[in-house]
Protein backbone atom coordinates (compact mmCIF):
# COMPACT_ATOMS: atom_id res chain seq x y z
CA UNK A 1 0.00 0.00 0.00
CA UNK A 2 2.80 2.63 0.76
CA UNK A 3 4.47 1.62 -2.37
CA UNK A 4 0.92 2.54 -4.32
CA UNK A 5 1.04 5.87 -2.91
CA UNK A 6 4.35 6.86 -3.00
CA UNK A 7 3.92 6.13 -6.53
CA UNK A 8 0.19 7.85 -6.88
CA UNK A 9 2.21 10.84 -4.98
CA UNK A 10 4.99 10.77 -7.64
CA UNK A 11 2.94 10.42 -10.49
CA UNK A 12 1.52 13.38 -9.33
CA UNK A 13 4.31 15.56 -9.05
CA UNK A 14 5.40 14.55 -12.19
CA UNK A 15 1.69 15.82 -13.79
CA UNK A 16 2.20 19.03 -11.92
CA UNK A 17 5.91 19.81 -13.28
CA UNK A 18 4.57 19.51 -16.76
CA UNK A 19 1.49 21.72 -17.72
CA UNK A 20 -0.53 22.25 -20.81
CA UNK A 21 1.33 25.36 -21.62
CA UNK A 22 3.70 23.23 -24.19
CA UNK A 23 6.70 23.76 -21.67
CA UNK A 24 7.97 22.28 -18.50
CA UNK A 25 7.33 23.12 -15.12
CA UNK A 26 8.48 27.05 -15.05
CA UNK A 27 10.51 27.17 -17.66
CA UNK A 28 9.26 28.26 -21.55
CA UNK A 29 10.92 26.89 -24.58
CA UNK A 30 13.02 29.30 -25.81
CA UNK A 31 14.05 30.96 -22.57
CA UNK A 32 17.78 31.93 -22.14
CA UNK A 33 19.58 30.53 -19.31
CA UNK A 34 19.41 33.67 -16.54
CA UNK A 35 15.42 33.55 -17.35
CA UNK A 36 15.51 29.93 -16.59
CA UNK A 37 17.66 30.73 -12.94
CA UNK A 38 15.34 33.39 -12.41
CA UNK A 39 12.16 31.49 -13.09
CA UNK A 40 13.31 28.32 -10.82
CA UNK A 41 12.63 30.15 -7.76
CA UNK A 42 16.24 29.46 -7.05
CA UNK A 43 16.57 25.53 -7.51
CA UNK A 44 18.13 26.67 -10.60
CA UNK A 45 21.82 28.13 -11.03
CA UNK A 46 23.94 29.00 -14.34
CA UNK A 47 26.63 26.63 -14.83
CA UNK A 48 28.39 25.44 -18.03
CA UNK A 49 28.75 21.90 -18.24
CA UNK A 50 31.45 20.87 -20.92
CA UNK A 51 29.80 19.13 -24.29
CA UNK A 52 31.12 15.55 -25.24
CA UNK A 53 31.96 15.75 -28.86
CA UNK A 54 29.42 16.42 -31.41
CA UNK A 55 27.21 17.99 -29.18
CA UNK A 56 24.59 20.74 -30.11
CA UNK A 57 22.52 21.17 -27.02
CA UNK A 58 24.53 22.69 -23.96
CA UNK A 59 23.71 22.38 -20.65
CA UNK A 60 24.20 25.99 -19.10
CA UNK A 61 21.98 25.94 -16.26
CA UNK A 62 21.32 23.08 -13.55
CA UNK A 63 18.87 22.71 -10.46
CA UNK A 64 17.20 20.16 -8.42
CA UNK A 65 13.77 18.79 -8.68
CA UNK A 66 11.37 16.63 -6.74
CA UNK A 67 8.71 14.59 -7.18
CA UNK A 68 7.21 13.11 -4.91
CA UNK A 69 9.74 11.02 -3.90
CA UNK A 70 11.84 10.89 -6.74
CA UNK A 71 14.30 13.52 -6.68
CA UNK A 72 16.23 14.83 -9.73
CA UNK A 73 19.10 17.41 -10.99
CA UNK A 74 18.22 19.09 -13.98
CA UNK A 75 20.21 19.88 -16.21
CA UNK A 76 18.89 22.25 -18.78
CA UNK A 77 20.04 22.14 -22.38
CA UNK A 78 19.83 24.91 -25.04
CA UNK A 79 20.69 26.00 -28.26
CA UNK A 80 21.62 29.04 -29.07
CA UNK A 81 21.29 30.60 -25.93
CA UNK A 82 17.42 29.13 -26.28
CA UNK A 83 16.14 26.58 -24.08
CA UNK A 84 15.27 23.29 -26.21
CA UNK A 85 15.32 20.60 -23.78
CA UNK A 86 15.47 19.41 -19.79
CA UNK A 87 17.34 16.43 -18.82
CA UNK A 88 16.12 15.20 -15.36
CA UNK A 89 19.21 12.28 -14.08
CA UNK A 90 17.53 10.76 -11.05
CA UNK A 91 18.98 11.14 -7.62
CA UNK A 92 16.78 8.74 -5.03
CA UNK A 93 14.32 6.14 -6.76
CA UNK A 94 14.44 3.49 -9.23
CA UNK A 95 14.11 3.85 -12.73
CA UNK A 96 11.40 1.65 -12.30
CA UNK A 97 9.36 4.54 -10.34
CA UNK A 98 10.21 6.86 -12.43
CA UNK A 99 9.26 4.96 -15.76
CA UNK A 100 5.48 4.57 -13.77
CA UNK A 101 5.08 7.82 -13.01
CA UNK A 102 5.71 9.31 -16.44
CA UNK A 103 3.31 6.47 -17.68
CA UNK A 104 0.74 7.54 -15.02
CA UNK A 105 0.82 11.06 -16.62
CA UNK A 106 1.39 10.20 -20.23
CA UNK A 107 -0.45 6.78 -20.67
CA UNK A 108 1.35 3.71 -22.69
CA UNK A 109 4.85 4.52 -23.44
CA UNK A 110 5.98 3.55 -27.05
CA UNK A 111 8.44 1.15 -26.32
CA UNK A 112 11.70 1.54 -28.61
CA UNK A 113 13.81 -1.63 -27.47
CA UNK A 114 12.04 -4.84 -26.65
CA UNK A 115 15.60 -5.77 -25.12
CA UNK A 116 15.34 -2.75 -22.54
CA UNK A 117 11.59 -2.09 -21.87
CA UNK A 118 12.46 0.84 -19.43
CA UNK A 119 13.93 2.74 -22.65
CA UNK A 120 10.37 4.69 -23.62
CA UNK A 121 9.41 7.38 -25.46
CA UNK A 122 5.56 9.37 -25.06
CA UNK A 123 4.57 12.28 -27.17
CA UNK A 124 1.89 14.66 -26.05
CA UNK A 125 0.24 16.48 -28.71
CA UNK A 126 -1.93 18.65 -26.52
CA UNK A 127 1.58 19.57 -24.42
CA UNK A 128 3.29 20.04 -28.01
CA UNK A 129 5.94 17.28 -25.41
CA UNK A 130 7.84 14.71 -25.81
CA UNK A 131 9.15 12.61 -22.78
CA UNK A 132 11.96 10.25 -23.07
CA UNK A 133 13.04 7.72 -20.39
CA UNK A 134 16.76 6.51 -20.79
CA UNK A 135 17.98 4.01 -18.74
CA UNK A 136 22.01 3.92 -17.36
CA UNK A 137 23.38 1.61 -15.41
CA UNK A 138 21.19 1.03 -12.08
CA UNK A 139 19.13 5.04 -12.67
CA UNK A 140 17.27 6.64 -15.92
CA UNK A 141 17.48 9.97 -17.57
CA UNK A 142 13.91 11.81 -17.96
CA UNK A 143 14.52 14.22 -20.53
CA UNK A 144 11.98 16.56 -22.32
CA UNK A 145 11.77 18.62 -25.45
CA UNK A 146 9.26 20.27 -27.43
CA UNK A 147 7.39 17.92 -29.81
CA UNK A 148 7.77 20.24 -32.53
CA UNK A 149 9.74 23.63 -32.55
CA UNK A 150 9.65 26.93 -35.11
CA UNK A 151 12.26 24.88 -37.30
CA UNK A 152 9.98 21.69 -37.76
CA UNK A 153 7.33 23.47 -39.71
CA UNK A 154 7.46 21.17 -42.46
CA UNK A 155 8.57 20.99 -45.99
Amino acid sequence: MRIALSLALAAAAVAAATPASADWSFTRWGMTPAQVVRASGGTARLEDVPPNRGQTHIVRAVGTVRSGDLRFTAHYRFFNDRLVSVTLLPTSGSCSAVHQAIGSKYGRAEPRNQFMPFRSRWSSRSDNLTVTVEPFTTDCDVTYRPLADENSAGL
